[in-house]
């Protein structure tokens, strides 16, 4: 590896889907850090982007489908199956991505929810580079998250809180032992600057935040797009998720001491709890199996939708070119009009004046006065040649 790799900086974005990671992202890429050049697209329940990566997005989603596991599959995923040649070969492609799509960047933000189930494979990529690597973990209300689920992909709401706590439980282990910082998203929300001042502070980076990035980031972190906003009170209460709870409050010791040993503590029981829970049983291993094929489906129609999506965003642009050109042709057809009838107009003059001309040479005064007209051209002459 090139010696100045050891100079580069990776904040990996840490938390489960629809937890706000996509904003966080979007504001390190404002404020100066690198985002990758191959972003994934908008959608319409992310209106701002994702700001993450297509090519890495599409090597987790390939690499857990290879391993019979998904995003959105609640099962643990044994160490044995990250040390699989299927692995190895996700390894390599995750590091062509990271060269081909950040270049030689200084400060680069890697984000991916997927990471959460994965990271120990994106740990050891990085780690190849010799680089630093900072985790932002961004959470949400557990709540708040699984009502976003169940309006996007139609998962049922306590599946969705399995999933919160899946990926949070996840993610914080496995990235035990780096710099790191826990962001609530209601707060960043509510106060960004004061946000990413303390991710500064935390690991121990500067963005090179401006005026003029700082008012770009003042438009792009928008409350209203957080279409659900629920309280400690409904988590509480909601379907007696007691394990949710805990985590959420857990998580909110770690915002105030990233190192904080017993909340570490309480976690560890939270996961030991969480894996002995019926639902992670062996009957569960054909309901998953037949979630993967449907899913495998919806994902090829979603893609197709997409592609769809796009290619009708790009015939209204070819459309609105084609009308922005045919409105300059238009308008060139009016000046190549007027300047035609000025030249029209010219000739006329020029012509006019000619005839005048002629006829004056014709008249009988001009005949006779040009022996006077002679003798003052020799006079001239006569001077210019004396003096």
């Amino acid at each position: 590896m090139a010696e100045n790799t050891a100079s580069r900086t990776f904040l990996i974005v840490l938390g489960m889907h629809r937890s706000g990671t996509s904003a966080l992202a979007g504001t390190l890429g404002i404020l100066g850090a690198t985002l990758p050049d191959d972003l994934v697209g908008k959608h319409p329940f992310n209106v701002k982007g994702h700001f993450e990566s297509k090519s890495i997005k599409r090597i987790d989603e390939e690499m857990l489908r290879a391993i019979g596991s998904a995003w959105y599959d609640l099962r643990s995923i044994s160490p044995e199956c990250l040390e699989t040649e299927i692995v190895a070969q996700a390894k390599a492609k995750l590091k062509d991505a990271i060269q081909r799509h950040y270049g030689m960047a200084s400060l680069l933000v890697l984000k991916d929810p997927r990471l959460c189930r994965s990271f120990p494979v994106i740990r050891s990529v990085i780690d190849e580079y010799r680089a630093s690597v900072h985790v932002i973990f961004c959470f949400r209300n557990p709540l708040d998250v699984a009502r976003s689920l169940e309006a996007r992909d139609g998962i049922a709401l306590q599946h969705g809180l399995g999933l919160w706590l899946r990926h949070m439980l996840d993610g914080e282990f496995h990235s035990r032992g780096l710099q790191r910082v826990f962001v609530d998203f209601s707060d960043f929300l509510q106060d960004w600057r004061t946000t990413i001042k303390r991710i500064e502070q935390r690991l121990g980076i500067s963005l090179p935040t401006n005026e003029a990035s700082a008012n770009e980031v003042e438009e792009f972190v928008d409350a209203k797009l957080r279409h659900h906003s629920a309280s400690i009170t409904e988590l509480k209460t909601c379907l007696g998720n007691r394990a949710c709870v805990h985590g959420y409050e857990t998580f909110g010791a770690l915002v105030r001491n990233p190192n904080d040993e017993e909340a570490m503590r309480q976690l560890d029981r939270i996961r030991d709890e969480f894996e002995r829970a019926s639902i992670l049983g062996e009957a569960v291993q054909e309901y998953y199996a037949q979630i993967l094929a449907t899913k495998s489906v919806e994902t090829q129609l979603a893609e197709i939708k997409t592609q769809h999506a796009l290619i009708e965003v790009q015939l209204a642009d070819s459309q609105a070119q084609l009308a922005d050109s045919h409105a300059q042709l238009t308008h060139s057809k009016v000046q190549h009009a007027l300047v035609k009838e000025q030249a029209k107009e010219v000739e006329a003059r020029l012509v006019n004046t000619e005839e005048k001309m002629r006829a004056m040479k014709r008249s009988w005064s001009w005949r006779v006065t040009k022996p006077f007209r002679s003798f003052a051209m020799f006079m001239r002459w006569m001077t210019k040649t004396v003096s």
